[in-house]
């Protein structure tokens, strides 16, 4: 039986910085995108990463996490 997959980002609101954690060990990537589905932000991490946002505007962003071509989770995200 496959691991469930467990990816949580914190606080939603956000505001300067964005926790983002995951029961994996294994190596996983976040990309952040506007509204416009420009990629804003993108970065590597295994486990736990914390986003320094503090040059994002406010408003709304959508987020993908992936291992490879694997889509683990996404959303919506909020900066306040």
């Amino acid at each position: 039986m496959n691991e469930v997959v467990s990816i949580n980002l914190f606080p939603n609101p956000f505001e300067n910085e964005l926790h983002v954690n995951a029961n994996r060990n294994e190596l996983l990537e976040i990309t952040i995108y506007d509204l416009t589905s420009r990629k804003i932000l993108h970065q590597k991490f295994t486990n736990s990463v914390l986003l320094n946002t503090e040059l994002l505007s406010k408003g709304m962003y959508f987020y993908e996490v992936h291992h490879g071509n694997n889509l683990y989770k996404k959303g919506k995200l909020i900066k306040d």
